[in-house]
């Protein structure tokens, strides 16, 4: 059953990337972000109600619900759209190249692991982290010939760490909560902090057809935030955040080919660099021989 979640998870993530691009058209990042955060805020608020589950938090949850909620969702769903509007404009690659980026999610947790959980690398996981950041450090030596800054390169890569973060830390603090209650609360919150900025800073942008627009807000905001986002969370409670991160093994590989589906333009960089991110992520999850010294990542999941 967990394989069969984690499938889901990343075909559904994976072409999450394409869908937001469409989204754009209609509304700006932070319109997007509110749109999706708000609905997803519904679904599972009716998902709660529907279970009548009672009501697992209590005040001293407020603020580690409240810092999940700006890392862990406000951050990386606003910085996400907009970095697809950035390298859409200035590669023609922006949503492969988002989604692309998002396989370092297995690495960065095992790295955030260290300080969060204790919890260091093997020889074999540290191999597969300095080989991912190699990539990583590969891909955008790539990107700087399109005129893409290092600094939206470097935004770029904060979302994975935000989700590798999030992941490690609902392991750690809500893994014995249901998650519809808590997800339902810090979607709502992510939700009131971007909508004063969205409402200011943003228009609906002229286009002369809304429906498809309106339709990808909504696979957004019901099936990517709301019904597989409870899978992905009942994946990091059962399996762990690790095995749950390795969610993004089939992410960026989904977003690359629908990113060349669409018409955009696919590098031999980001080909080259995708194949080494997969490599290292999957030597990562080779385990090794316990031999009575110190502790795992295996610990993690």
């Amino acid at each position: 059953m967990a394989h069969i979640l984690f499938i889901c998870c990343g075909v559904i993530w994976g072409s999450n990337f394409a869908i937001m691009a469409d989204a754009l058209a209609l509304v700006g990042p932070l319109g997007l972000a509110v749109c999706r955060l708000g609905i997803g805020t519904v679904v599972f608020c009716l998902l709660w109600r529907w279970r009548k589950d009672p009501w697992p938090l209590a005040r001293r949850d407020f603020l580690p619900l409240l810092g999940l909620a700006i890392f862990g969702f406000a951050a990386p769903f606003c910085i996400q759209p907009h970095m697809i509007q950035i390298f859409a404009a200035k590669a023609g690659h922006g949503s492969s190249l988002v989604g692309l980026i998002m396989g370092l999610v297995p690495l960065a947790t095992i790295v955030v692991s260290i300080p969060m959980l204790g919890v260091y690398p093997t020889q074999r996981q540290l191999f597969g982290v300095i080989g991912g950041f190699a990539a990583l450090v590969y891909l955008f030596w790539g990107e700087l010939a399109f005129g893409i800054s290092v600094h939206s390169l470097v935004l770029a890569s904060y979302t994975p760490i935000c989700y590798a973060c999030s992941n490690v830390f609902v392991k750690r603090r809500f893994g014995h909560v249901p998650p519809a209650a808590w997800v339902m609360s810090v979607l709502g919150m992510s939700t009131v902090m971007v909508f004063p900025a969205a409402l200011m800073l943003e228009d609906l942008k002229p286009v002369e057809s809304v429906t498809w627009p309106i339709c990808c807000i909504a696979i957004i905001g019901v099936v990517s935030t709301g019904f597989v986002l409870l899978l992905f969370f009942k994946l990091i409670q059962g399996r762990g955040p690790l095995y749950a991160g390795m969610v993004s093994y089939l992410i960026p590989t989904v977003a690359l080919v629908l990113g060349w589906a669409r018409g955009e333009k696919i590098t031999g960089h980001q080909v080259i660099a995708l194949a080494i991110i997969l490599v290292m992520v999957a030597i990562t999850q080779i385990p090794e021989r316990d031999r009575g010294g110190g502790n795992s990542m295996a610990s993690a999941s």
